[in-house]
């Protein structure tokens, strides 16, 4: 293998926009478990399958977006590694079902190789570059370390009969969750935060892809105009209260590790994707609006908070105030009020949360027009800087 040189790509490469499009099919797939075929609500033990299939293949995304943010260099290592992800991500979403006992064992053999993609895509990197510090050097090798260990939990879990192996794979799912969160102690060097702000953007986009995916649905058969009005208002105003956020307050050039971001971000993907499953339930009239109302509630409150904690990573002259904070318990207050009222139908209950999640929107606009720096109008771009 060829030493060199490690020189970072400059943004995100049209490959990276190609890997994050894999993840339109994934996050269908895996959102159309809690869906029963022969109708009806999701129980408990659905939910548990669809949380583990979605963080687990998120999982895989942020290990490989870790990598790319802070050794990618654009070069043919990087891409063929990317491709095997992909091509590995598809069989993965294939075993996603009801039966996961029938598909454990593919399941986990494609989630071993993925790991061991990963593996060899951070010891090329370790062993290639001759400019790594120490710093750089701890980090790959506690990685590779925690990557080499998952992959074997999950290769023992696959040939374990079906009673201890679920359980195997649920500790290499949590082991690799937790060696991730750990990883900012040893991640003292600063992320190209401009670049992760994006990827991890481009994510929260390809998710609410799945969303507005979701809703279409409405427009089938007999359309209720003021039902698919209603749902659309306020799927944008979900979009819009987290990316005006992103491109008019965040701080793109910030100093920090970035793992946080990374883990806040996962859990932001992964409240959108139970959004867009309630409302796919919604328009189900065999199911009582109760359950429907309040797992939207539950979904909404999330975003709401979630995407609230990202301005810890706004400029300092865009952090939060008391107002902000009331404002967002307020907004959340009111659509769980919405959601446990009785008498409320399914278009005065989304035509109540969507006002909600607008006002929402209209403080983050009010903090910003407050306190923006004169004659600052546009996010800072490279053009601009």
């Amino acid at each position: 293998m060829l030493k060199k040189l490690f020189s970072p790509a400059r943004g995100v490469s049209n490959i990276e926009l190609f890997y994050d499009l894999i993840f339109v099919y994934c996050i269908s797939v895996v959102t159309g478990v809690l869906h029963h075929p022969e109708g009806g609500f999701f129980d408990a033990e659905t939910y548990a399958l669809y949380a583990v299939d979605m963080l687990t293949i998120l999982q895989i995304w942020f290990f490989t977006t870790f990598l790319q943010n802070r050794y990618g260099d654009g070069g043919a290592f990087d891409n063929v590694c990317l491709f095997i992800n992909m091509f590995l991500l598809f069989f993965m979403a294939s075993c996603v079902g009801e039966s996961w006992q029938g598909n454990m064992f593919t399941w986990n053999l494609v989630w071993a190789f993925a790991l061991i993609d990963l593996l060899v895509h951070w010891g090329i990197k370790r062993f290639r570059y001759t400019n790594l510090d120490d710093v750089d050097k701890r980090i790959m090798d506690r990685t590779m370390v925690v990557l080499g260990v998952q992959a074997i939990i999950v290769l023992v879990a696959a040939f374990l009969p079906w009673e201890i192996g679920q359980w195997v794979s649920l500790a290499a799912f949590a082991f690799g969750w937790l060696a991730f969160a750990q990883g900012g102690r040893l991640a003292t060097k600063p992320a190209r935060f401009d670049h992760l702000a994006e990827r991890c953007a481009l994510l929260v986009i390809v998710t609410f892809g799945e969303t507005i995916v979701g809703i279409a649905g409405y427009m089938a058969g007999d359309v209720n105009i003021a039902f698919a009005l209603l749902v659309f208002a306020l799927v944008v105003g979900l979009f819009l209260v987290y990316f005006f956020e992103h491109d008019y307050m965040l701080d793109h050039h910030r100093k920090d590790p970035g793992i946080g971001f990374m883990l806040l971000t996962a859990w932001l993907v992964f409240v959108v994707g139970n959004i867009t499953v309630a409302l796919e339930y919604l328009p189900e009239e065999d199911i009582l609006l109760f359950p429907k109302s309040v797992y939207l509630a539950a979904g909404l409150c999330a975003y709401l908070l979630s995407s609230f904690i990202m301005f810890r990573y706004n400029k300092p002259q865009f952090l939060v105030t008391g107002a902000l904070v009331a404002s967002r318990v307020a907004a959340c207050a009111a659509i769980v009020g919405v959601a446990l009222l009785s008498g409320f139908d399914t278009l005065v209950m989304l035509a109540c949360d969507a006002v909600v999640v607008w006002a929402a929107l209209a403080a983050e606009y009010a903090l910003y027009r407050q306190r923006r720096v004169p004659n600052e109008q546009l996010p800072e771009t490279e053009e601009t800087r």
